[in-house]
């Protein structure tokens, strides 16, 4: 019997993806390229969506966006990227040329995180919604204070 489970277990180990043994949260020196940035402030002001990639190099990113279906309210869309942050890395890679890696996600409802170097910084969307309704040009002030807050951690 216990062959038979050393068996089995060696066959699970040699046969699971190493990819997940790896870390998928970035580390290092990033810096935004201008598409990446312009890309990151529409994940934060995306209310739908989920997790942020990038490039090692900071030049090609992309993000899932996941929402209800608006004639089909009980089917979850989502967009970004087919399944999960694993399979977005490898599509990454594959059109960026280099290895990519989690730049933020989302926490709970109302939270975005930078990832990055376990910075941790965490963008409160509810009180930053609340704060752009007052004021004029939305998309101005939160692409500013995203700006801000990048330069702030040295990603831009």
């Amino acid at each position: 019997m216990k062959i038979i489970f050393y068996i089995l277990f060696l066959v699970l180990f040699l046969t699971t993806n190493s990819f997940s043994f790896g870390s998928v949260i970035g580390k290092g020196k990033l810096i935004f390229s201008s598409a990446s940035l312009e890309h990151f402030i529409k994940y934060i002001v995306d209310k739908n969506a989920r997790t942020f990639i990038i490039s090692k190099d900071g030049r090609y990113s992309s993000y899932s966006s996941c929402g209800r279906h608006q004639r089909l309210s009980a089917k979850t869309m989502c967009v970004g990227g087919k399944g999960s942050t694993r399979t977005m890395l490898k599509n990454c890679k594959k059109i960026a040329g280099v290895k990519c890696y989690t730049f933020a996600m989302r926490k709970d409802f109302d939270k975005k995180v930078i990832r990055w170097n376990n910075i941790n910084y965490e963008f409160n969307l509810i009180q930053t919604n609340r704060e752009l309704e007052l004021q004029k040009n939305l998309i101005q002030t939160n692409r500013e204070f995203v700006i801000q807050v990048l330069k702030e951690n040295s990603f831009y």
